[in-house]
């Protein structure tokens, strides 16, 4: 499935239908499990590797982030947008134990409310900026794009998973 990663957006709708289809890719991917790839597993310390409950719930986690990072940088005049620890939060939220398909559902709303707000955006919209302690200055078009690259990346992750956990 990696050759869902495209290198680049050629438009603004490719964008925005690429991030649309992230949700879909993660439904065929938990379609295709086996209910022991899809279990929750025993309690464990273990943070070297993400379940596949974690790799969903981090796409919530992070979609709603940078959706909100989105939000604001087309609404408010040059924010500064809030740093993430991706590892911390899935462990709070202690996604392990939560049912993938659950967390599927959640992040397909969370998807759908972004690309909902994204689709009919003006040029000006997407030039619009904001800062990135660690990343620097970002247009909303950027943002986007890391998202989507960075929701697609996830979906290669869960499918090697669940492959590691159907033949593990």
């Amino acid at each position: 499935m990696s050759e869902i990663i495209p290198p680049s957006f050629d438009t603004d709708e490719a964008l925005i239908a690429a991030l649309a289809d992230v949700p879909n890719l993660v439904d065929e991917l938990l379609v295709k499990a086996s209910s022991d790839a899809l279990a929750i597993p025993p309690a464990s310390d273990s943070t070297d590797e993400w379940t596949a409950s974690e790799i969903v719930g981090h796409l919530c986690d992070a979609s709603r982030l940078w959706g909100g990072r989105m939000r604001r940088v087309l609404f408010e005049d040059e924010p500064t947008l809030p740093l993430f620890d991706e590892n911390e939060s899935v462990t709070l939220a202690a996604y392990r134990y939560t049912p993938v398909e659950t967390l599927a559902r959640e992040f397909r709303l969370i998807s759908e409310g972004i690309v909902a707000q994204l689709q009919g955006l003006t040029p000006a919209q997407w030039e619009r900026t904001g800062t990135h302690p660690e990343r620097g200055r970002l247009t909303l078009k950027e943002i986007v794009s890391i998202e989507a690259n960075h929701e697609r990346l996830h979906v290669v992750q869960l499918e090697q998973t669940l492959n590691n956990a159907a033949h593990g």
